[in-house]
């Protein structure tokens, strides 16, 4: 049995910080960090991830698929392009700063990233006898992912997870909401933990 923790949204590794000492973690613990932008990965790279050297770190977006996706990279005035809304979800929906028409100033560029099956990751790489807990900030992939998750089974890998809920920054919020709703109901009764993150 190994103890797992796949931080999905790392930014900076922040939340990895965080994680390592609630729950006591060290380099006997398989660690997995996923970062969608390319900026904040290559800054984590460089200048944090020297700190946990055993961390498998990955320039990859997570998803319910595999192949490449589109990162829309946030570019608030005065933080270049490491923002913290930087998301995969279409712009036409996509709304973290409530505005009237799709969102051109704070999201000037873009990326093409890989993405992965995220689901499909964890059942390759590792078995239900492992302890995994995983950090989910993903940025509004969540729903998509999370679903994926449950129609394949995944939550009978998965012990604790902690999930950042993005239903409030879409345009459809309201709908979003009873989806997020609806996804936390099903995953309630199959892990031993489920918590908001932040």
């Amino acid at each position: 049995m190994a103890n797992v923790f796949l931080d999905l949204g790392t930014h900076y590794g922040q939340g990895l910080g965080e994680f390592i000492g609630m729950y006591g973690m060290d380099d006997t613990w398989t660690i997995h960090t996923f970062e969608a932008n390319p900026v904040t990965h290559k800054i984590f790279m460089d200048n944090h991830h020297s700190k946990t050297p055993w961390v498998v770190s990955h320039l990859e977006a997570v998803s319910d698929h595999n192949g490449t996706i589109t990162v829309n990279i946030e570019t608030p005035p005065g933080e270049g392009e490491t923002g913290m809304g930087t998301s995969t979800v279409d712009m036409s929906v996509w709304n973290p700063w409530g505005l009237a028409e799709p969102d051109k100033d704070h999201f000037k560029t873009n990326a093409e990233v890989p993405c992965i099956d995220f689901s499909q990751f964890i059942q390759n790489n590792f078995s239900k006898e492992d302890r995994i807990i995983i950090k989910m900030d993903i940025e509004g992939s969540e729903f998509d992912t999370l679903d994926k998750m449950l129609k394949d089974g995944t939550f009978d890998w998965v012990d604790d997870i902690y999930v950042e809920w993005h239903a409030r920054f879409f345009r459809n919020k309201e709908e979003m909401e009873k989806r997020e709703a609806n996804i936390q109901e099903q995953i309630k009764p199959l892990v031993t933990k489920l918590e908001n993150w932040r």
